[in-house]
Formats: structure tokens, C-alpha cells, sequence
């Protein structure tokens, strides 16, 4: 069962990573990259044949992009508290995101992560 985003298909994996970002955007908390992997092999009893967690959060990001919205894939961090070089990745990817050192990351996340909070604010 695939559903669309702006007319492309989206497994259900994608759907249930973003639903959780979602979630945490909405009560303004983070979400761990182990959530996300668990939510990218929730179809399947093989780890090895889960889809690629990364993939699925820039896909995620690349689509918040062009909706015109802060990228949600923000609020997924790792064990240290701050998200993957994969989500720096897609920022760059999408021309959101120039420095490549690691002040420049931090304070392009840090201001994602207000902004994504900050569009979902609920009233």
C-alpha cells in the first residue's frame, strides 16, 4: 500500500517515520535515529531488508523543501544529540545548508530545528 506526496509514491515506511517526526515537531521534541530505524523495518522480519532509514529521511526532507516548509528530518539525532551527517547531507543537497565545518552545521540546525518547531506549533 503506497499512498502519494505532491504525486509521488511513498512507502509506508515513509509515512510512519514522518508521522513520528511529525509528532515530535507538534510536541517539540526530538526523535532518536534507533526510533527511526525501527520505523524504517517495521514490515519486516530481516533487518537487511529494511529500507535505508537515510534515504527515507531525505526523501522526507527533499519533500518538506518543496512544500515550502523547515526540514523535519531536524528533530531525528543520534545517541549524541544531534542529527547524522546524513541530515546535513540533504540540506546541502537542497541548497539549504553552504558551510561544510561543523559551527556552520550546528548553527544551521540549531535554527531548523526552532523553525520546524515554530511551523508546527499548535495554537
Amino acid at each position: 500500500m503506497s499512498t502519494t506526496t505532491e504525486g509521488r509514491a511513498r512507502s509506508r515506511e515513509y509515512h510512519l517515520i514522518y508521522c513520528r517526526l511529525l509528532r515530535g515537531a507538534r510536541e517539540r521534541t526530538r526523535v532518536s535515529h534507533s526510533e527511526v530505524l525501527s520505523l524504517a523495518g517495521a514490515f519486516t522480519s530481516n533487518p537487511d531488508d529494511a529500507p535505508d532509514a537515510g534515504a527515507i529521511l531525505a526523501q522526507i526532507a527533499a519533500d518538506e523543501h518543496a512544500a515550502g516548509r523547515p526540514l523535519l528530518p531536524a528533530l531525528a539525532v543520534t545517541g549524541k544529540d544531534i542529527p547524522g551527517n546524513a541530515f546535513f547531507a540533504a540540506a546541502r543537497a537542497l541548497g539549504r545548508l553552504q558551510g561544510t565545518d561543523g559551527p556552520s552545521e550546528m548553527r544551521f540546525w540549531d535554527a531548523e530545528e526552532r523553525a520546524v518547531y515554530d511551523a508546527w506549533r499548535q495554537g
